[in-house]
């Protein structure tokens, strides 16, 4: 079966970087060239640093440059659970963070003309069952009162105002949610990068790492670099290699289809606003119309990326939107990301001193860019006050061992949650 990335079919990339070869020294290695590790080396070649960007892959080739696209307000966990755990002015913190996140994608792809096709047309959250509803009645009336944050409840007759389906039962709308084209987005950081003075080398997988006399060595198949500083940024991607972060997180796949350009009246009676729209469920749907009008339509499906993946996915689109029955899929392809053992995201520094940000559970869309700014300013200046997600504890996963049974119990779990709950 060829899986082939909408996103990489709608923009054809030309440049290409070299592979590392030969011993380079730097201020500040990166490993990962996503969302997190070019903003790290961009923010950092702004302060005077020298960075070196290393990935196994192209810029954006994981995850970075194959999600969902949503750039949504907020975090797994709502906002009236985050001030239960902490408290309301660390909740009130917590939503200013994650508007920042999209106010930094907006200000960096504004600033210097990145082409993305960056759109604030809102999010529709669409509740999966009338209890989920009740819940988001309560998170809207919280942050209105608490939080001083307007968002706006649909009712489940009013529902066909967003999307021309039966299966939900009201929704939330947030009018400060975007969408882009995540990859166009991520190649535009890397030349962004490089226009500072950054060097990145692609396919120049990191097989190592050693510590030497405050020194880090990273190692490649064919050469090495020498860094005073390091910087993790490989989410979904990490592995043994950085073990503190192995096992502190699980790696999930999120796959996608995109079907063939949609007529335009179907298309407006679809999504007829063009929010970026996902549910209530654990495993939730998640989906929008493109630029073209095709509707593209993920999912956290477990296991192997296969035709019967692939086509659990498009069932899941035809409960959502059976009217696109005989609507072909033109494109199909699935990126990994990372949830942490607490479902929040993780920015700080491990035992040997090295840098890293992860675990952004599905919302790292701009998140991931503001935690590359915050680890830059953590070297800049180590003594800065830290903010609430830099206070969370990184725990590891139990059991990691039996990591593939965790997931498939975990996604068992969830599954019939959706079910009963």
């Amino acid at each position: 079966m060829e899986c082939n990335s909408y996103w990489a079919a709608s923009f054809r990339q030309t440049q290409k970087r070299a592979e590392l070869s030969g011993e380079k020294h730097t201020d500040v290695a990166i490993i990962g060239a996503g969302f997190t590790g070019l903003s790290s080396s961009y923010f950092l070649q702004k302060s005077g640093y020298q960075t070196i960007v290393l990935d196994q892959g192209p810029v954006g080739g994981g995850a970075s440059g194959r999600n969902g696209s949503l750039m949504l307000v907020g975090y797994k966990h709502s906002l009236v659970n985050i001030a239960n755990r902490f408290g309301v002015e660390t909740a009130k913190e917590m939503l200013q963070i994650s508007l920042d996140g999209i106010e930094l994608v907006k200000s960096i792809t504004q600033e210097h003309n990145i082409e993305c096709e960056l759109e604030n047309n809102g999010s529709f959250y669409a509740a999966f069952k009338p209890a989920h509803f009740e819940n988001l009645k309560r998170e809207q009336e919280f942050m209105t009162e608490k939080l001083n944050y307007e968002n706006t409840v649909v009712e489940a007759n009013d529902i066909k105002q967003e999307l021309d389906t039966n299966l939900y039962h009201g929704g939330l709308v947030d009018p400060n949610s975007y969408h882009f084209h995540p990859l166009k987005y991520a190649v535009g950081l890397g030349e962004l990068v490089e226009s500072v003075g950054g060097a990145i080398y692609e396919n120049s997988k990191v097989i190592s790492i050693d510590k030497k006399n405050q020194m880090f060595y990273l190692t490649t198949p064919n050469g090495k670099v020498v860094a005073k500083e390091l910087v993790i940024a490989t989410n979904g991607y990490t592995t043994s290699i950085t073990k503190q972060l192995a096992r502190s997180i699980i790696p999930m796949n999120s796959n996608m289809i995109a079907t063939e350009p949609l007529d335009e009246t179907i298309a407006k009676k679809l999504i007829p606003k063009k929010r970026g729209a996902f549910d209530t469920k654990n495993l939730l749907y998640y989906f929008r119309l493109s630029s073209d009008n095709r509707l593209l339509f993920g999912s956290r499906i477990a296991g192997p990326q296969n035709d019967i993946l692939y086509e659990k996915l498009r069932q899941g689109m035809l409960n959502v939107f059976p009217q696109l029955k005989e609507s072909k899929i033109d494109y199909k392809w699935g990126g990994k990301l990372a949830v942490t053992r607490s479902m929040f995201p993780h920015v700080g520094k491990m035992e040997d001193g090295a840098h890293f940000a992860l675990g952004y559970s599905g919302h790292g869309v701009s998140l991931s860019t503001l935690m590359g700014q915050i680890i830059a300013e953590n070297i800049a200046a180590s003594d800065r006050e830290k903010c609430s997600l830099e206070k969370l504890p990184l725990k590891e996963i139990p059991f990691l061992n039996q990591r593939g049974l965790i997931l498939n119990l975990a996604t068992n779990y969830f599954r019939l949650k959706d079910l009963i709950s």
